[in-house]
């Protein structure tokens, strides 16, 4: 009998041990499945986020090299005479460093046949350098709003944009805006996140003026403020081995690559560095020591407790991804079509007035309440879809949407995905891209606004006129547009310097800002050439109103009296708003040929 007991002791304990090493395996191999899980979902966040910095300053690029080419009316003059002066955009430029993030931004012209004209950032000889034929092929089609990419030249690494010049209709040229790594990198440095961008190895020779001087082995290095440190590790491992998408874990640093690229064509890599103790694993940990000494209770307990021991286990499991979705920084809310079933911690920190989520469902099915319905982000909901199913069916693009949160503007980008364990559940992360979306918007207002006078551009004018011709045909309604030209302005820069002709724009701006109704739009499209669109008013009021500005200029007399001749046109219906706009012109032309400081009306 005592024989048998030790047997059945003996074949338990194997059993316990057999069990206990099956159940350590499976803790282990959860583990590695969790941090490899969690390296993959950091990295990949990590990526996207680089790519939403590149993208959106791809974008300000572009917006800035399109309100060059188009709010600077003497540009075309100094083409064609081949030669424009070095200083010629220094205080723009300058303008640039102290009120926005670009601090290095450089400017090249280029003539209708792509030769360099013109580069603020170098004294170095322009004789060949030009544009490649492929971009000025593309920027000479009639319908060409510019281009923009990544590219490498003698120069650097850099973001490039280009866009057509016109003068009178013909093309006679192009703006190029150059911009850097480094003010991405500084926003990630921001995040505790250090950067270093390198181009690839076979354009060493094409960098003839490297901007940052600094090299890895013949591995250019872009970003200027990148820190020796990060300079020595690279050279440890070897700057061939980052030129590949992922991550590793190398040192004390999580170490995230992306590669940058111009369509097909690898150029370089952006390669992040992380602390390894940013990168949080203590949940992991934590619940497996957890286990771990629960696994060993359960050789002590006897076999009868296992059934127990299996479902504190699984309750386990649960807080544990309970756990994991409560840490996480981005909001993620699991729900059906129909309601929200839960949500994590980060919910609260926008909806703080919510003491818990029982009482956010006693007020509200469905988050989309939230959402503000604007062009470009996604719609409440529709008697017959889901909000969400537009995700679903095009999960790789971007979608975003519009907070109104008790007074408070946010923005996040959505993504939502179908739960494996419960088909009728669907979890849906919304990401904080308030400030990204800000800082858009403020560049998508420079691209419309004169930066001198502080009212609209060309390019606004060409917004407004279509939509108030569209309003006055929807309605019914009369629509007119007053042209100003300054009397003898160019007497005024000549005599008295671009400064003060620059105060005279800025003070009689305001004047007859002051004077024209606040639904009226009021743009300047040439140098001291302007437009009013006056709107419900037929050709005797836009005339009543001319007439009113032009006495009351005549009598200012601020900074230096002048005089202005007006051209009153009105719209048409069927007119196309360029020839409106002539008509207007040749009003004006009028004025000025009968005397000036008159109004003509046709």
């Amino acid at each position: 009998m005592k024989n048998k007991i030790y047997i059945i002791i003996f074949v338990m304990s194997m059993v316990f041990i057999v069990v206990f090493g099956v159940y350590f395996q499976m803790l282990e191999d959860t583990r590695e499945k969790l941090i490899t899980a969690k390296y993959e979902q950091d990295a990949k966040l990590l990526q996207d986020g680089l790519m939403t910095l590149i993208g959106a300053k791809q974008k300000a690029t572009f917006a800035l090299a399109v309100t060059l080419s188009e709010h600077d009316s003497t540009l075309a003059s100094y083409i064609a005479r081949k030669k424009i002066p070095d200083s010629y955009y220094e205080k723009l430029i300058q303008s640039y460093k102290n009120k926005t993030v670009y601090k290095n931004i450089w400017i090249q012209v280029f003539d209708k046949d792509g030769n360099s004209l013109y580069r603020s950032w170098t004294d170095h000889g322009r004789q060949g350098v030009g544009l490649k034929k492929a971009d000025l092929q593309k920027l000479v089609q009639p319908d060409s709003k510019g281009i923009f990419s990544l590219g490498i030249d003698k120069y650097d690494l850099s973001i490039k944009a280009l866009t057509p010049i016109y003068c009178k209709g013909k093309f006679v040229g192009v703006v190029e805006i150059v911009s850097h790594f480094n003010s991405i990198a500084k926003s990630l440095d921001k995040a505790g996140i250090a950067s270093v961008v390198m181009a690839d190895k076979s354009y060493f020779s094409k960098l003839e003026h490297p901007f940052s001087k600094k090299f890895i082995d013949q591995y250019y290095v872009a970003n200027v403020d990148v820190k020796e440190p990060f300079i020595e590790h690279i050279k440890r491992y070897g700057a061939k081995s980052y030129f590949q998408e992922g991550y590793f874990l190398q040192d004390d640093y999580f170490v995230v690559t992306k590669l940058l690229r111009d369509g097909e064509d690898v150029l370089g890599v952006y390669v992040m560095f992380e602390k390894l103790k940013k990168v949080s694993l203590s949940t992991i940990d934590e619940l497996f020591f957890k286990w771990f000494l629960f696994g060993v209770g359960v050789v002590i307990v006897l076999l009868v407790l296992t059934n127990v021991a299996i479902v504190y286990a699984v309750r386990k499991q649960q807080r544990y991804h309970k756990n994991i979705v409560d840490n996480a920084s981005n909001v993620i809310i699991v729900s059906t079509k129909k309601e929200i079933v839960e949500v994590n911690k980060a919910f609260f920190r926008y909806f703080s007035r919510f003491k818990s989520f029982e009482e956010f469902r006693r007020e509200h099915d469905c988050i989309c309440d939230y959402f503000v319905v604007e062009d470009g982000y996604l719609p409440r909901t529709t008697s017959t879809m889901w909000w969400a199913e537009s995700v679903l069916q095009d999960p790789e693009a971007l979608h975003k949407v519009k907070f109104d949160i008790d007074g408070e503007i946010y923005y996040f980008s959505v993504t939502v995905s179908q739960l494996e364990d419960d088909k009728s559940l669907y979890s849906t992360i919304f990401s904080d891209i308030t400030e990204a979306e800000r800082y858009k918007k403020s560049l998508e207002h420079l691209t419309v606004t004169d930066p001198l006078t502080n009212i609209g551009n060309r390019r606004y004018y060409n917004l407004k006129i279509e939509q108030s011709i569209a309003e006055a045909k929807r309605h019914q309604v009369s629509l007119s547009i007053i042209m100003i030209d300054i009397d003898h302005f160019k007497k005024v820069n000549d005599e008295h310097g671009h400064g003060v002709g620059d105060e005279v724009l800025v003070e009689y701006t305001k004047l007859i800002g002051s004077i024209i109704r606040t639904e009226d739009v009021f743009c300047r499209i040439g140098g001291e050439e302007f437009v009013i669109i006056v709107s419900h008013a037929d050709a005797n009021q836009a005339t009543q109103l001319a007439q009113k500005i032009r006495k009351r200029v005549q009598e200012h007399k601020k900074v230096l009296p002048i005089t202005v001749s007006l051209g009153v046109a009105q719209y048409i219906v069927g007119e196309e708003s360029s020839r409106l706009l002539v008509r207007a012109d040749k009003a004006l032309y009028e004025a000025k040929e009968g005397g000036r400081n008159r109004v003509v009306t046709l």
